[in-house]
């Protein structure tokens, strides 16, 4: 079987979906579906981190990798990134299949094969075994699935082809597809050539019962955006990795680390912050000091995976803004307003005013209506504990909406501001956050600078394309006025609207002056078929809903929904965010 894919997370969909059939194969850990002859194809080895909540697994990535750099088999080093090595150690010390010491150890399997290339690049000989004859005289709690990495310089490109016997798609083949790329590109880096593709072989692909469910999870999760890791760095590549190793056992061990005053390169400095900040949340320390050592990585992307680990703030430390409060309570209200009964309301549901931190957002994405899985999981059952994202008159303990009282409120608002800093559904907003990025804004982190809006802020069982015309009349005209006050009561000089469906609502209650131009580079390609036009608009607006803003809000927008599941490509998601950019710099100019 041939599986190609740009990034991990499209070789994991399609992994994750031709193993959910029936279990073929009882081996010692449990039942499990299996594949055998599979070679995966990775076009982009730097895609190499899962955008996903259930994959997204930065630091035992980063731990394990580092373990094997250091040619240690330790226990204790693993140990510390992965707990359930503690498993497959014979003696409670070592891991005796463990890859340090087999790539880069004693042996120097890694030197030769960079020494090898530097003086005849088209070799084949650029192996290093690591499963070997000696593996199988005695039993021992590991050994190794891994058994062998053939680097191919090939074009001034150096591609990696491994060769497994045997990997586990849900537990293993993401910490072992982002080990071994991120090895390739350190040998390119001392190679001085660029990174070609990767390919992973594996005699026995399969995935167990008991982690089934976790894989149709993440397939409910949708395809993710592509995320490539920043290039490694050539200048002192070795030196540089010597560093983060030293300074990693220091962290591992509670020694202070002055990152900043490290003479290594920025790329290797975050990775090391990233090891720094596991430790604070592995050992309580205070939120003042996590939320200072997320505010020192400069990686905007690495921030996605630690953003759910920031507990929101307490209660008793919340300040609502008194207007903000009201225009809550008064949406609220509206839930035991008999005209909403028969719109599909999730009555149950609290209403969602924004999505993210109103008083910090300079900028706000505007799209329809909350999505019901913001309350519900895939089965329709309310969502509760640490995957709740809102407050429900369940989770408040009331029988009906009028025995709110002054505290629950401000819970209702405490779940608004801090979305973005527990679990949000990162599947419709990432791709949006993607956007704003290169302009410098952001939904995430303590310092969010951008919110999003709704022009209904009401979650609806139905999509609202399922609604009917009088449906969605009622639901602008009782509720839309709360995102003129919003608006107006806030910093937002610029809203960002998410497809032509919100262009054409927005018009309907406010004073929208808005300039629609066909661009060519928006538009989406089709093998078959008619292309999809892309148009861009731009505007300006001071009203919505009868609510005088009293100032002038910009407008910027496009015609495809940026989530929908038509395919809006990576290249045009591209040239929206270079478009807002530039957009943002002639209003920029203009104030000047």
């Amino acid at each position: 079987m041939y599986i190609c894919g740009d990034n991990l997370d499209d070789i994991l969909m399609k992994l994750y979906k031709k193993l959910q059939g029936k279990a073929n194969i009882s081996p010692s850990k449990g039942k499990a579906s299996e594949i055998t002859g599979v070679l995966i194809r990775m076009k982009n080895p730097r895609a190499r981190l899962s955008r996903t909540e259930g994959r997204g697994k930065v630091f035992s990535a980063f731990g394990e990798l580092l373990w094997y750099m250091s040619g240690r088999n330790d226990l204790s080093f693993i140990r510390y990134y992965i707990p359930m090595y503690d498993q497959f150690s014979d003696d409670n010390k070592t891991i005796y299949g463990g890859y340090g010491p087999r790539i880069f150890g004693p042996n120097g399997q890694f030197e030769r094969v960079i020494s090898l290339l530097a003086k005849k690049k088209d070799s084949r000989q650029a192996i290093i075994q690591i499963f070997d004859a000696d593996d199988l005289k005695e039993k021992h709690n590991d050994i190794p699935c891994t058994c062998t990495l053939q680097f191919l310089l090939r074009r001034d490109k150096l591609s990696l082809i491994v060769h497994m016997r045997s990997n586990d798609v849900y537990l293993g083949l993401t910490h072992d597809i982002f080990s071994f790329t991120m090895i390739q590109e350190y040998a390119a880096a001392k190679l001085d050539c660029d990174i070609g593709d990767y390919k992973h072989f594996v005699g026995s692909l399969h995935l167990y019962d008991k982690n089934k469910p976790h894989a149709i999870q993440y397939i409910s999760e949708g395809w993710q955006d592509e995320y490539q890791m920043p290039p490694m760095p050539v200048t002192n590549i070795a030196s540089d990795l010597d560093v983060v190793l030293e300074n990693e056992q220091k962290i591992r061990l509670g020694v202070d680390v002055n990152i900043d005053g490290l003479s290594i390169n920025r790329y290797w400095k975050d990775i090391l912050y990233l090891l720094v900040y596991f430790h604070a949340k592995k050992h309580g320390k205070d939120n003042s000091v996590i939320n200072s050592i997320l505010e020192r990585i400069e990686n905007e992307q690495y921030k996605i995976y630690i953003k759910t680990k920031i507990p929101p703030p307490s209660s008793s430390k919340m300040h609502c803004d008194k207007k903000y409060k009201n225009i809550t309570k008064m949406l609220v209200d509206s839930l035991y307003d008999s005209t909403l009964v028969n719109t599909g309301v999730i009555l149950d549901g609290s209403p969602i005013p924004a999505f993210g931190n109103i008083a910090t957002a300079q900028v706000a994405t505007l799209g329809l209506n909350p999505s019901n899985n913001e309350f519900f999981d895939d089965n329709g059952n309310e969502l509760e504990g640490e995957e709740r994202r809102f407050h429900t008159k369940k989770s408040l303990q009331i029988n009906n909406w009028s025995d709110l009282n002054e505290q629950k409120l401000e819970l209702i608002i405490e779940t608004c501001n801090s979305y973005f800093l527990r679990k949000p559904y990162d599947r419709w907003f990432r791709p949006l956050d993607n956007l704003l990025l290169k302009s410098g804004f952001s939904f995430y982190g303590v310092n969010g600078n951008a919110c999003h809006l709704d022009l209904v802020p009401f979650a609806t069982y139905e999509k609202w394309s399922a609604l009917n015309i009088e449906e969605k009349k009622l639901l602008l005209s009782r509720t839309s006025s709360s995102l003129g006050a919003i608006i107006k009561n806030s910093s937002i000089g610029l809203l960002i609207l998410n497809g032509r469906t919100i262009v054409e609502q927005l018009k309907l209650i406010s004073d929208l002056e808005i300039n629609e131009a066909y661009v060519e580079s928006l538009s989406l390609k089709r093998k078959t078929g008619k292309n999809v036009h892309g148009y861009e608009y731009t505007g300006k607006l001071t009203y919505i809903s009868g609510i005088d803003i009293g100032r002038t809000i910009y407008i910027y927008g496009f015609n495809h929904n940026i989530q929908s599941s038509f395919g809006v490509t990576n290249r045009v998601k591209d040239e929206i965010s270079n478009r807002l950019y530039n957009y943002l710099g002639e209003l920029g100019n203009e104030g000047k």
